[in-house]
């Protein structure tokens, strides 16, 4: 009798501790899927939701970085004895605030349509100099779009703006302050040019008209009716696709503008990112765990075939435009989009969530992070413009890092 009772006694705990466990396991489960729901709803670009409130006016100081290859033997160069040195001038540090402003939920609300306005402030003490004062020396930019140009204009036009390029000691490099080259001067050939062609602009910077402007109206996915399309972009200025490029894969519009990403993010996902300043969408693909102020991060950052050349990833073969002249790794002409501006590689570093940064460099036609062989004389292939490559990775890269929410 003893027995069976200490039978029934063991079988009655063992039942209790089960039911105890299953019940454990129900309401952890239970409120796992409430608390993942309720996050759901407030990540969402609805009216009253929180990350409504921050999309429309981000709280994170986002700061950009300005970092300039400044040539320092143009002459040399020019006359063939050398291949050009390079020094890197920078940063030059801008907050930048970015409110969103018109804006309107459209399609029965699941979409919600935005201008953002870039607005620039220099940060002295987060830069090297002062913009006003420092000196950089590059490649003539208006010059060598002008003679582009010039490739398709008539006999007499073409030597009255070489006769005029010689009378004013036009060369393949200019030498002017960083506040200049950042945001405008007033260029002696593009004004004699505005007298031929009068909607020829007669100002030149790689950030003219940026301060105040905007990039056009975008339209975004509020992430409603799937959270996995949170802030993915739907149109941009009425436009599913650009058309700046030779395939459709090309001028598709990818993910996000980059300032947002859906919650729940996996280390297995790619991040598609589309930026006006390339005219064009890239991807990036996690790289590692990292820590910003204390926090854990995952780091996303674009693969090497992202910038590579069309013979080395056929994916890339529409982003040349013209098939005789198409360019090595690391560089992508923006041209066709830029009003013949030669030349631009953009590296964009955003830090989601904690602090966010968004790093430029200006690079001439020489790229440090696709090296390929060295140069010549009669070579004009892309070649590295230092002998330290390796140890600016970290400093030089793009990447996205972020906060990790885990739904499990």
């Amino acid at each position: 009798m003893r027995k069976g009772s200490c039978c029934m006694f063991t079988s009655g705990v063992i039942g209790a501790v089960l039911l105890i466990m299953g019940t454990g396991f129900f309401v952890s489960g239970f409120f796992k899927t409430l608390i993942y729901n309720k996050l759901k709803g407030e990540i969402t670009l609805t009216e009253g939701s929180k990350s409504f409130a921050t999309w429309k006016n981000p709280p994170t100081p986002v700061y950009m970085e300005f970092f300039i290859f400044n040539v320092t033997n143009p002459d040399e160069f020019l006359k063939g004895e050398a291949k050009p040195h390079v020094t890197t001038m920078g940063p030059y540090t801008y907050r930048e605030y970015r409110p969103k402003h018109n804006v309107s939920f459209v399609h029965s609300g699941t979409k919600v349509a935005a201008y953002t306005k870039k607005i620039f402030v220099f940060e002295p003490e987060k830069s090297v100099g002062d913009p006003k004062i420092d000196l950089v020396t590059t490649v003539n930019i208006p010059a060598v779009a002008v003679m582009n140009r010039l490739k398709g204009a008539g006999f007499w036009v073409s030597s009255g703006i070489s006769m005029y390029m010689n009378s004013i000691g036009t060369t393949m490099f200019m030498t002017h302050t960083v506040q200049e080259l950042l945001w405008g001067f007033k260029d002696p050939l593009l004004t004699r040019l505005k007298t031929i062609k009068p909607e020829t602009d007669e100002y030149f910077g790689l950030m003219l008209h940026k301060n105040g402007s905007n990039d056009g109206e975008f339209v975004y996915h509020t992430g409603e009716q799937n959270y996995l399309d949170f802030g993915r972009i739907y149109t941009w200025k009425g436009e599913k696709m650009v058309s700046f490029w030779k395939t459709n894969q090309s001028n598709m519009i990818n993910g996000t503008d980059g300032s947002s990403f859906h919650p729940f993010l996996t280390k297995e996902e790619r991040l598609n990112v589309f930026t006006p300043d390339l005219c064009r969408s890239i991807h990036m693909r996690f790289e590692k765990e990292v820590e910003l102020k204390g926090i854990p991060a995952y780091r996303f950052t674009p693969p090497r075939d992202t910038l590579a050349s069309g013979k080395n990833n056929p994916e890339n073969e529409g982003f040349c435009v013209t098939p005789k002249k198409c360019l090595d790794d690391g560089v992508l002409d923006v041209s066709v989009c830029r009003k013949g501006a030669v030349l631009v590689c953009v590296c964009v570093c955003v830090c989601v969530c904690v602090c966010a940064f968004r790093k430029i460099f200006i690079i001439l036609q020489f790229i440090l992070h696709f090296p390929t062989k060295p140069s010549a004389k009669k070579d004009t292939s892309c070649a590295p413009v230092s002998d330290k490559v390796d140890d600016q990775d970290e400093k030089n890269d793009t990447y996205i890092s972020m906060t990790p929410v885990d739904k499990s």
